[in-house]
Parts: C-alpha cells; structure tokens; sequence
C-alpha cells in the first residue's frame, strides 16, 4: 500500500495574520500547533506566495515593527520555508514547493542587474545628495570608487533602502562600491535570502525607515500589469454582457415579429427561434483559454470569478484584485482557505467544489478528510 501525498492547502492572507497576533488566544493557539503538526507530519503542506507577502506585511503604521518580524516566524513555521512560484514563473516550468522562492524570477535578474557600478553611484549620490549639497570636491570625490567609499565610512550614512531591505551592512556595501564585480556575490546572496526566507524578509520590512518601504513599490510595480490585465477581463466582461443584452433584444424582437407575421408555426418564426437558441447557447458557454495547460484552468477560474463580480452588480474593490491573483494557484491544491464572500460568490463554480474550506478553525478536520 502506497502512501498518501500529504494535502496541499493555499491559506488566505488572513489566516496568517491572525495566528501572528499577539497575545494568540487559547484557542488560535491550539489551532496554530495543530497545523504545524499536520504539517511536520507529513499529512499536509502549506506554502507562502507572493501575493500572501502583498497582503500580510501590508501594515505599515506605529507598532507593527514587532508584529512583522513575529509573522515571519509564523509563515515560516506554516510553511516549512516552501513556497508557490509566482504565476508567470508557473507557465515556465516552475512547481511548488519552488525552493522557497515567492518573488517572480524574472524580477529578481532586473534586481541583480541594477547593481553595477553606475546605479551604485547614483544611489549613492542621491542619498549622500539628501544630507546637504554636495561640494565640488565631494562631487569629485563620488567620481571615485575608493574615495566614495572613504567618504561613506566618514559620514553619518544611511545605506539606500534597496540595500537596508536585503540586510547588508554599511562595510558589505562599501565593498560593494570599491569592487562592484566581488561585492555582487554577497549582494546576491542576501538578495536570495531575502526573497526565500520569510523570517527574513519580515524582519528587513521592519527594519526599514517608515515611508521608504522598497518593497511595496516592487511589488507595487510587479501587480500593476496583472492589476491591468484583470481590470480588463473585467470590463470585457462587463461590455459583453451589455453586448449581449442587446442583441438579445434583437432576437426576441425578430420571433415576436415573425411570429405576428407568418404565424406561430411557420417556418419564418421557426428559424428565428433557432438563431435565438443558438445564441443563447453560445452566450452561456464559458470558453476554455488556448493558453498552456498551466495557464489555461487559471483563466477560467478568474474568469468565473470575474463573472461571480458581475452578477453582484458592483465594481471590484481593489482588494478584489489581490483575490483574482490568490485565485491562480487553485488548480495546484487539494483545499483552499476562503474567506465567506469569496466562498458564497465561488459556491456554484464546480472546480472548486468540496475544495473551499470558509473558516479557519475547520480546516485541521478538512484535512484529515481529504487525506482519508
């Protein structure tokens, strides 16, 4: 007898920002220890993505310092440092659990490329640039790698949020600006780090002087194009729809009329019901993408989503957006956390049905009953 693969469960971004509050209730508590045993035994498996990242490390008021680096012990100890690959990172091949890698890969080389010793300089300048206006001499002394470091060493210098993100030191990153081929190896090293190890992460995201978040611009950045291409589908949808009210009007109006003027039974009226048919037919199937066999599910789930947005007769909410995204991984997994609006808009989508888990404190038993 062969065993089970353990479940493979998506949680919502929710899920981990309650069981890092603190002080943790009794019950959450138990729920917490619960999980991590599901998890060390074998019987379930959970991941971070990048859009958990978005969503959980979006507080950014007095306070949550604390609570950030704390969360990342939280995901870390959910996830066992496994991760789903970002969705584009997907259609290339990329499978969870991915080494850990949330961040998109494309995005990680543009990172690695900026560091040169060009960009070096300007970040340099432009932070040095902020203390006071720079001499001639500074100027000068900025041309040149050595002395731009000697310089650094003899300010009050604050590293480029980029570089205090990733958690390299003031020396890391003066070497860095002596020899920018040596030092890139241990820039790169900590960029790794910092986008595979969610402790760390969290903990650079605390650290960073409030209003200069560089993470939130890069993710801000890396979900606007499918913020887009989302906003889109949406209003496609949206045009079809009113499309096709339209020209159903149209064939209600050419039975009604050829049933006024040839009579009920005629073939006129006839063949006017049949085009009115064969449009509904068309107007109620959902086509499948002819993207890969990766992307392809993930269309349609957003796409249902996207339609289950329509019927409430409201325009998205942002966050709504952030819910399309979570939405792309549902293929990969056995259970899916939900929270009760998505669970009531998704109810009748039969992919996912017996998937969707709506409350949290269900999900150890849901698990237990899917690995029977």
């Amino acid at each position: 007898m062969t065993e089970r693969e353990p479940i493979r469960v998506y949680l919502d971004s929710q899920d981990f920002i309650s069981l890092s509050a603190r002080p943790l209730s009794e019950r959450k508590a138990a729920l917490f220890e619960e999980l991590v045993s599901l998890r060390l035994n074998g019987v379930a498996e959970f991941g971070v993505s990048l859009f958990h990242v978005v969503e959980v490390l979006n507080p950014d008021s007095e306070g949550f310092e604390n609570y950030q680096r704390h969360c990342g012990e939280v995901i870390h100890a959910l996830t066992g440092g496994a991760a789903f690959p970002h969705v584009g990172d997907i259609i290339n091949g990329a499978v969870f659990p991915n080494d850990g890698m949330w961040a998109p890969a494309s995005s990680l080389e543009r990172i690695k490329a900026l560091i040169d010793a060009k960009s070096i300089k300007r970040m340099v300048g432009d932070a040095l640039q902020d203390r006071a206006p720079l001499s001639r001499q500074q100027r000068r002394m900025i041309a040149n790698p050595n002395t731009l470091a000697r310089l650094m060493a003899n300010t009050v210098f604050d590293l480029p949020p980029e570089l205090a993100m990733i958690g390299m030191t003031k020396s890391e990153f003066c070497a860095l600006v002596r020899d920018p081929p040596r030092g890139r190896r241990a820039f790169h090293s900590k960029l790794m780090r910092f986008f595979t190890d969610p402790r760390h992460y969290c903990t650079a995201v605390a650290s960073v002087r409030r209003g200069e978040n560089p993470l939130r611009r890069i993710l801000d950045e890396n979900l606007a194009e499918p913020r887009a291409k989302l906003n889109a589908l949406v209003a496609s949808i949206r045009l079809k729809r009113a499309r096709d009210e339209g020209i159903r009007l149209v064939h209600e109006a050419a039975v009604t009329q050829a049933v006024r003027t040839y009579g009920e039974t005629s073939d006129e009226a006839g063949r006017a019901r049949g085009e009115h048919a064969a449009f509904e037919r068309e107007a109620k199937r959902v086509p499948r993408s002819s993207w890969s066999h990766a992307s392809g599910p993930r269309f349609d789930y957003i796409r249902a989503y996207c339609e289950a947005l329509f019927r409430m007769e409201r325009d998205p909410l942002p966050s709504e957006a952030v819910d399309l995204c979570h939405l792309a991984y549902h293929p990969d997994v056995d259970l899916i956390r939900v929270d009760g609006r998505m669970f009531d808009m998704m109810r009748g989508f039969i992919p996912l049905e017996g998937k969707m888990v709506a409350k949290l404190m269900e999900l150890p038993d849901a698990i237990r009953r899917a690995s029977q």
